[in-house]
């Protein structure tokens, strides 16, 4: 089947295929959020054929001091039996909730997820200077922290290249040189945070034997939308040009998938845009 991507022609909304894609986590209330067991719709992406990879996104977290509630949220996380985790970055925004990240990492394990985590950096981490301690939490529970840097996995019994973008405090213009993976064949699918990232990927990527997939966060689907539009987005929530709220887009010769997340930022308020986790089954 042919991939059913939107084009960035005009913004990206909350409506259509790329919105009913998403596993809904909870709805959002002034005093946080309620997750719920998540309604899983099976939406297939690319061209290819056999198995498709199963990927859960983990999106701008940004974890509280609330242990019950990020439990929860790590058993619905854990439940989407994804054959990859991906952690695209704001998971924590403070050095004071490594705590709650390690007892996080641990209620996934607990609650029964095989799959191999892999972790990018967000904007939110980058401020709150938590480098070392962070990759110490993540090693400590075999998440690989990837930052600029590649790795071959081989999941759903076929081999694939993985990238990972550190994206600090701004979107990427250029990726350095040498940090793509030789095309051998292999998928590849890359982890960042910005979505405006996606820009600078597409100008440093060469044509591939497969289309490359890239899941990205940061906006929070606009955090409040009113009558289903975010007025107010984060700066780097732009591609080529076209302001993106959520869902599925292309930049040159790679798709790109954004999620709008789970948790908070500035203000401790979801309005009109439940916390979610992407669940995309992916055949390249």
């Amino acid at each position: 089947m042919a991939p059913r991507w939107p084009s960035t022609a005009g913004a990206v909304g909350r409506r259509g295929w790329a919105a009913r894609a998403l596993i809904a986590v909870g709805t959002a209330t002034v005093a946080g959020i309620e997750p719920r067991e998540p309604t899983r719709l099976d939406v297939p992406i690319g061209r290819g054929s056999g198995r498709p990879l199963r990927s859960a996104q983990l999106s701008d977290l940004q974890l509280r001091d609330d242990p019950a509630l990020n439990k929860r949220i790590a058993t619905v996380a854990a439940r989407t039996r994804a054959d990859i985790l991906a952690f695209t970055g704001d998971v924590i925004d403070s050095p004071d909730r490594l705590e709650a990240l390690s007892a996080f990492l641990e209620a996934i394990a607990a609650a029964g997820n095989r799959a191999p985590n892999y972790a990018v950096t967000g904007n939110w981490e980058y401020w709150s200077h938590t480098d070392d301690r962070l990759s110490q939490t993540y090693t400590a529970h075999h998440v690989q922290w990837l930052r600029d840097r590649s790795v071959r996995v081989t999941v759903a019994g076929r081999d694939l290249d993985l990238l990972g973008l550190d994206d600090g405090a701004a979107p990427r213009i250029h990726l350095p040189d040498g940090i793509l993976p030789p095309d051998e064949g292999r998928p590849l699918l890359i982890l960042a945070h910005f979505p405006s990232t996606l820009d600078g990927v597409a100008a440093s990527l060469p044509d591939r034997s497969t289309r490359p997939l890239a899941l990205l966060g940061h906006t929070h689907g606009g955090q409040v939308a009113l009558l289903g539009l975010a007025p107010v987005l984060p700066p780097g929530s732009r591609i080529q040009g076209h302001r993106v709220v959520e869902g599925a887009v292309q930049a040159g010769v790679v798709d790109g998938y954004i999620s709008p997340g789970v948790g908070t930022s500035i203000i401790d308020l979801r309005w009109g845009v439940p916390p979610q986790i992407p669940v995309l089954e992916w055949t390249p």
